[in-house]
């Protein structure tokens, strides 16, 4: 039946690309129990992979189908490896001018196991395939990958909506489609984290085609440059372009070459941008562009009218940047409350008392407020809300003054033409009243001396004050600096780019990671014309400090001097994170294989390392550090000295110079395995130079093993080596899983991870006792045996109580243990006394039983696996966060339920 769809949707090819993308049964009906085959689509159903089941709701009589009528079940059945499956079709070709999204609602299957997180992948292929069929991987087909979007995964038992955009910029308008939806393995303790979805669908939306679109400034847009000069994206045929421009969205919407009303009319305009010269500040402006096409697509098209705002004159000195002081002040009406905007709402202020300046009783003319800016400003002018107190409160606002300015903090000069102050209204809603004039002169403090007020000064009046005082200057420094000061994790090749002075005819700029020498100005510095820098490459893991000094020697002040500003660059440079394999068979087009790269010992007696799985996927995608796939490097030292694998650097993305942003320490993430020998140990070799891991290679924990690369060439690194050496007469064979080779600089800030194995405590009461087991960690653990009783789960009991001490340097800690449980409730008492906070990630506190946590909700299953001590007292069992003070400290697993083991514990630090 299949087949014969396919052929269908071939000949249906020309009306369904006309008719837009399309989702055939999208809601899967037609499906019978456990049956592969549902109308529409093709699924996998390989032995070693997971099967995609088509299910309804009145079949599933376990309740397994959570959507109330039919759905499709995508299987994740194996623990490790490409578990997935897949359900694939054919929906047409892309037509032009439309924007496309998808829509999937999933859920996990409502069978009481509730260990599954459940997640969904889709992927948007383009190009022939004539021998879609089931059981055929359509991403081993040599089609071209369009595009590809994930959803969430959610422990929860409701039913979940994942709708993205899809990016078909890419896709051709004439080769067919193909969609591929995948349920995604190694969510949540289940091996089988299975996933249900129903109602999939495409939609679309028309998008820009024959119209001008994508406006700069974007449609709305506010504090516009006033030297601004505008372009667009053009439609798809235009040649030329026809612009109207004014003040007035009716004429520019209305105006046409013959009637440009009160616009600026330019026709026949051969480049997608307009220079409308210098506009008006504070002004709002319309914009449209009609596109004339080439005669093969004849037509004019009538363009939407956007809009925006030019940048006001003067704009507000921001309160941190000021220091208010008075000759005197009242209890709870400091000065500071004139500009930090305690009673304003908006621009209107309130007779709140407390939110404004009062001072103690004094004479006229002694009395006064000082205003001192961090730098000189360019100052506008000021606006003042005086003393607002209700009814003849408001008297005591200044009226007569005297103000000066100085432009160093040290020489003062008297402004002229300052008007008496207006007296406030003294009700809710008060609005400035009085401006003054600094006509744009350059300022760093201003002195106010009040030498009346509306009281005469005297008497019951010898007290004045002011509500709120706003300071307008013309920014003529650099200012929004890109990236943000603070910024984390930013490039070594960036782009620094700021927004200019509004006078500057050329930029300085301070650039250095001696933070003193940026402020003091001898911080290497380079001067461009434009409000940009690209700087030489920098060093990684480092902080940078930046100002910016705009200068034009024409003005009479000649440079205005920058704000600090600071950000750090990426912390590390990615050798390999090992994202990038995948299992398309060698020769096939975007086929990257890890055995390739990292060439192994697989036919070589001599070697005898084996990179990835044999079976199904190659790589590991359950047990990871970062990312979504590790990858398992097995070793037999039986009978080879050594196992190891080799990469050519030329094979991997960073290539052969490693030296680009001074990198000083190569990072790789190891987990080890419980029956890895001790007479074998870890190698790195960067090109023929040789580093020794001294850590232990059973540890089934991801802990970061840092080399030193001083002394190392990385001007030419020709190869990066990985092996297990034999280091006795006999060597031994196991498996170790690596991840995320990566660059640091020197000393890098990594988790710091100490191991504690359980069955090392210190003391350990009764019944609980030590149990041994090769695939546990040191081949022992810690538990109860079975019937021993004694369970609490209502709260702590004094028995069955094993305590450990460990040391640490200060800070905030989380703990992860090793465990085994069976049934549905699994978990431990976890109690650290000296703990000066115990709080989940989220900020929250973590509710204590008598000063115990109760670490409850553990996954089950018949393995050995990490867990984090959760709080099972609040919402989604959060992990725990532990602040602890510099020292040693008592750490007590007291038992909760029958049946869970502890192999093992480690306390990292997380800051």
């Amino acid at each position: 039946m299949k087949k014969v769809l396919f052929v269908l949707m071939c000949v249906c090819m020309v009306s369904l690309a006309q008719a837009d993308l399309v989702i055939t049964n999208g809601t899967f009906d037609g499906g019978g129990s456990g049956a592969l085959d549902v109308p529409d689509w093709y699924d996998l159903d390989n032995p070693d992979r997971g099967a995609a089941f088509w299910q309804t709701a009145s079949i599933c009589t376990t309740g397994v189908n959570p959507f109330e009528d039919d759905a499709c079940m995508l299987g994740d059945a194996f623990p490790s490896g490409d578990a997935d499956s897949y359900i694939y079709q054919v929906i047409g070709t892309k037509a032009s001018c439309q924007s496309y999204s998808i829509s999937i609602d999933y859920a996990q299957p409502t069978d009481g196991n509730t260990g599954r997180s459940p997640w969904i992948k889709v992927d948007i292929y383009q190009g022939s395939f004539p021998g879609a069929a089931d059981d055929v991987d359509i991403a081993a087909q040599g089609l071209t990958l369009i595009d590809s979007v994930s959803s969430e995964s959610f422990p929860d038992l409701d039913i979940h909506n994942f709708t993205s955009p899809l990016d078909l910029s890419s896709a051709n308008t004439t080769d067919m489609l193909w969609i591929r939806i995948a349920n995604l393995p190694g969510q949540g303790s289940d091996a089988g984290s299975w996933a249900v979805i129903d109602n999939v669908q495409i939609t679309s939306e028309s998008a820009p085609c024959g119209s001008a679109y994508n406006p700069n400034p974007a449609d709305g847009d506010t504090d516009v440059l006033h030297d601004v000069i505008l372009s667009w994206t053009p439609g798809q045929y235009a040649v030329t372009h026809t612009v109207y421009f004014g003040t007035d969205f009716n004429d520019v919407n209305d105006a046409t070459i013959a009637d440009p009303l009160s616009t600026i009319a330019i026709e026949g305009l051969d480049i997608n941008s307009y220079d409308p010269i210098i506009l008006e500040y504070g002004m709002t402006y319309y914009w449209r562009v009609d596109e004339v096409n080439a005669p093969s697509n004849p037509g004019t098209y009538k363009g939407p009218v956007w809009s925006f705002m030019v940048e006001p004159y003067s704009i507000k000195i921001p309160a941190e940047n000021i220091t208010a002081s008075a000759s005197s002040q009242s209890e709870g009406q400091e000065p500071e409350k004139t500009i930090d905007g305690s009673g304003l709402t908006g621009d209107l202020h309130s007779t709140e008392l407390t939110s404004m300046w009062f001072s103690q009783p004094s004479e006229p003319g002694q009395v006064w407020i000082q205003y001192d800016f961090d730098r000189p400003f360019k100052l506008h002018e000021m606006l003042v809300w005086n003393y607002n107190g209700q009814t003849i409160n408001a008297i005591y606002g200044f009226e007569a003054v005297t103000v000066e300015y100085s432009p160093d903090g040290a020489t003062w000069t008297q402004l002229d033409n300052v008007p008496p102050f207006s007296m406030a209204d003294g009700a809710e809603g008060y609005a400035p009243n009085t401006t003054v004039a600094f006509n744009d002169t350059a300022v760093k403090s201003v002195k106010i001396t009040a030498n009346n007020n509306f009281g005469g000064g005297t008497g019951w009046f010898n007290r004045y004050g002011l509500s709120e005082v706003r300071f307008m200057y013309v920014p003529v420094s650099a200012r929004m600096p890109e990236p943000e000061s603070g910024a984390t994790d930013v490039s070594i090749d960036p782009i620094l780019s700021w927004r200019p002075g509004r006078e500057a005819a050329e930029h300085n700029v301070y650039l250095g990671t001696d933070q003193q020498a940026v402020i003091n100005g001898t911080a290497p510095v380079a001067t461009v014309n434009q409000a940009g820098y690209n700087p030489p490459t920098l060093d990684i893991g480092s902080t940078y400090y930046w100002r910016i000094d705009e200068v034009n020697n024409a003005e009479a002040v000649t440079t205005w001097q920058g704000d600090i500003w600071n950000f750090s660059t990426q912390q590390y440079i990615v050798v390999d994170d090992f994202e990038s394999y995948n299992d398309i068979l060698e020769g096939q087009e975007g086929s990257r294989l890890v055995y390739i790269i990292w060439a192994d010992g697989v036919g070589n007696n001599a070697n005898g390392s084996t990179m990835g799985y044999f079976e199904g996927s190659s790589m590991e995608t359950d047990n990871v550090h970062g990312g979504s796939q590790s990858v398992p490097l097995f070793y037999d030292n039986t009978g080879a000295s050594l196992s190891e694998v080799v990469a050519n650097t030329s094979n991997l993305s960073i290539g052969r110079n490693w030296s680009t942003g001074s990198p000083q320490t190569l990072v790789l993430w190891i987990y080890g395995d419980p029956g890895n020998a001790s007479s074998d140990r870890l190698y790195v070799k960067v090109g023929n130079s040789k580093a020794i891991y001294d850590g232990d290679i059973s540890r089934p924990f991801w802990t970061p093993w840092s080399i030193d690369l001083a002394g190392v060439n990385l001007n030419n690194v020709s190869s990066v080596t990985i092996g297990i050496e034999r280091i006795g007469g006999s060597g031994g064979s196991g498996v170790i899983y690596l991840d995320d080779i990566l660059l640091y600089g020197a000393n890098p800030e990594l988790p710091k991870q100490i191991w504690i194995e359980a069955e090392a405590y210190d003391s350990m009461t009764a019944p609980m006792e030590i149990f041994d087991d090769p695939n546990a960690s040191g081949g022992q653990y810690i538990g109860k045996p079975d019937g021993a009783g004694n369970d609490s789960t209502a709260s702590p009991a004094p028995a069955a109580t094993a305590t450990y001490t460990f040391t640490v340097s200060g800070g905030r800690y989380m703990v992860a243990l090793r465990v085994y449980g069976y049934g549905t409730s699994n978990g431990f008492w976890v109690r650290i006394p000296d703990a000066t906070a115990i709080q989940t990630v989220d900020g929250t506190n973590a509710t204590l039983t008598n000063g115990w946590l109760d670490s409850n909700n553990f996954a089950g299953g018949s393995f050995w696996h990490w867990v984090n001590v959760v709080a099972d007292d609040d919402e989604n069992d959060p992990d725990v966060v532990y602040t602890l003070e510099s020292g040693t400290h008592t750490l007590l697993i007291s038992n909760r339920d029958d049946g869970t083991m502890l192999d093992a514990l480690v306390i990292t630090s997380i800051d």
